[in-house]
Formats: structure tokens, C-alpha cells, sequence
């Protein structure tokens, strides 16, 4: 033991910066193990339904196969983020921007979505969200 450790203790651990998610109700339903879930892949395939997510910033994230059934995403930003497989059906997203972000097979059913919200997106034909309807054509063979 060192002088400086007799007198002032032990240092203590550096406790490592967390995010919590809350349901709705105010109830934490997951902790993750990052302080900013922007650029993020700790929420891939996690069941975050009726989360209280509202402002927070996803840019870049990879939201693969997440389930934010009923989730309040009112002023989120999903910027750039991948949002595959994921099911946002009956999700609050007034305000929420999901430009250049990644809508692959993504399902938005029930939702208020509004086409300037989705400029710039990956949507394919497995996509379901409401009013907008993908067709995809087939490029002609030379």
C-alpha cells in the first residue's frame, strides 16, 4: 500500500456509462452497456415494446430485427440507421426522421409516418407502411 493510498483510500473502480430504457409507464426494461446509442448496436434484435424513447438519436444505429412494437418514438432520429426486419407497428413516430435509414422488409403498420419523414430510404416491396405502396421492377436484360 502507497503513501498516497493510506491516506486517500483505494481508488475505486470507474464505473462503466449506461443508457436505461423505460416502458411508458417509467419502468426500466433494459440497461445497455453504452452511453449514446447513436452509430450503436446494442439494441439488434432486442423486444423494446412500448418503450419511452421520445428525441432520442439513432443515427447510424443498427436497430436490426428490434422490436418497438407501441414504442413512443415522437422527435427520434433514425438517420443512416438500419432498421431491417424490425416491427415499429403502432409506434408513436410524429416528428421521428427515418432519412437514408434502412426500411428493409421494416413494418410500420398502425403508425402516423408521413412520406417526407422517409426521404432518402431503403424502402423495398416486403416493406409495410401505411399509404406507401413499393413496386419493384424488374432491370431489362440486354
Amino acid at each position: 500500500m502507497g503513501i498516497l493510498s493510506s491516506i486517500f483510500g483505494s481508488p475505486r473502480p470507474r464505473q462503466q456509462a449506461t443508457t436505461a430504457i423505460k416502458n411508458i409507464l417509467g419502468e426500466t426494461i433494459l440497461e445497455v452497456p453504452v452511453p449514446r446509442l447513436a452509430g450503436s448496436s446494442c439494441l439488434r434484435g432486442k423486444d423494446l415494446s412500448h418503450a419511452d424513447l421520445r428525441g432520442q438519436s439513432f443515427c447510424g444505429a443498427d436497430l436490426r430485427e428490434v422490436i418497438l412494437l407501441g414504442a413512443d418514438l415522437r422527435g427520434c432520429d433514425f438517420a443512416g440507421a438500419c432498421l431491417r426486419n424490425a416491427n415499429l407497428a403502432y409506434a408513436l413516430v410524429d416528428g421521428a426522421s427515418f432519412q437514408r435509414a434502412e426500411l428493409d422488409n421494416v413494418d410500420l403498420l398502425h403508425t402516423d409516418v408521413r412520406l417526407a419523414q422517409l426521404e432518402g430510404a431503403n424502402i423495398t416491396p416486403t416493406s409495410t407502411i401505411p399509404r406507401i405502396r413499393v413496386v419493384y421492377t424488374r432491370p431489362e436484360v440486354a
